[in-house]
């Protein structure tokens, strides 16, 4: 059990790190979409707000998505590594 535990107290600072990282990186961006993909980040994955609730925020729900997908484009690589590219 303590395996188990120190493994996932590693695997949440690794995650908290990689977040916190991202949202200081597009937070001092001046692009107003990278501001509310951050936005998003930290709402949705590090305050557990659900996506439903983060929604109403947005003009349209298009936009919402669209952030969304672009987030997770962003992440992919940093916490995957080489899995996480994405090539046409």
């Amino acid at each position: 059990i303590y395996k188990s535990k120190i493994n996932t107290e590693t695997l949440v600072s690794f995650l908290t790190r990689i977040f916190n990282d991202y949202i200081d990186e597009k937070t001092d961006s001046r692009v107003i979409a990278d501001i509310r993909k951050a936005q998003l980040l930290k709402e949705m994955y590090m305050e557990g707000i659900k996506p439903s609730e983060i929604k109403l925020g947005y003009s349209s729900p298009k936009t919402y998505y669209k952030d969304r997908d672009e987030l997770l484009e962003e992440l992919a690589p940093r916490l995957l590594g080489i899995y996480g590219i994405k090539f046409d």
